[in-house]
Order: structure tokens, then C-alpha cells, then sequence
């Protein structure tokens, strides 16, 4: 298809999350519970893709909705958070990284640690 910019996505598999994410998961968590005063036992960690809001995004996080429920469960979710704060909250030319991402990788290479209440 010449003269178009054709991504092919790709999931994240739980299973396949890189092992430097999670290197430091249980200390990180003990330490985000601790700041907030809480016990880490009554807090669930979770790990997602984050991506900035744009339309190619909007496309992956379509794409992953559309998928079965079951490999659903198995797919690190996916974070979209507002375009204009991303480059601040990831670095330097995070966005333009998350386009090379999506185009070499099929997704986003961004992840963040979230941790709620059960």
C-alpha cells in the first residue's frame, strides 16, 4: 500500500511483561500503600500500557475492546492520558517514542504502575 502509514498492532500478554517491569513491583507497592497510609494487603497493583490520546491510540484501545474475553483478561490493559501532559509525565519526546512504538512494536512501550483499593 504505498503512500499510506499502515500500523499493525500487537498485544502485551501478561505473561510476556518484561521482567525490569516488575523487578521492583512488591517494594514499589509497599512504598505507594505506605504513602497513603494504607495497609499494601488491602491495595490491588496492576501494571498498564500508557499511550497519549490521540487518534492512533484511540485505534489500539478499539482494537484491544474487540477482542474475546478471555484473551482480554490475559492483554495488559491500556492507559490513555491526556496529550498534552504526556511528554511532562514520561519525558522527552514520549509521544513522538510512542509513535516508533506503535509503528515498530505494534504497541505502546510506556507502563505505569497503578494501585487502588480492593
Amino acid at each position: 500500500m504505498h503512500g499510506t502509514n499502515v500500523v499493525k498492532f500487537s498485544r502485551l500478554l501478561r505473561v510476556d511483561t518484561p521482567h525490569e517491569w516488575t523487578e521492583h513491583f512488591e517494594h514499589n507497592a509497599q512504598v505507594m500503600a505506605t504513602a497513603q497510609g494504607r495497609n499494601v494487603s488491602d491495595m490491588e497493583t496492576a501494571i498498564c500500557l500508557v499511550a497519549p490520546e490521540c487518534p492512533l491510540s484511540l485505534c489500539y484501545q478499539s482494537w484491544l475492546t474487540a477482542t474475546d474475553l478471555s484473551l482480554a483478561q490475559q492483554t495488559v490493559p491500556l492507559c490513555i492520558v491526556c496529550a498534552s501532559t504526556f511528554d511532562h509525565d514520561f519525558g522527552h519526546r514520549a509521544t513522538e517514542k510512542f509513535h516508533v512504538s506503535m509503528r515498530t512494536l505494534g504497541r505502546p512501550h510506556h507502563f505505569q504502575i497503578l494501585q487502588f483499593e480492593k
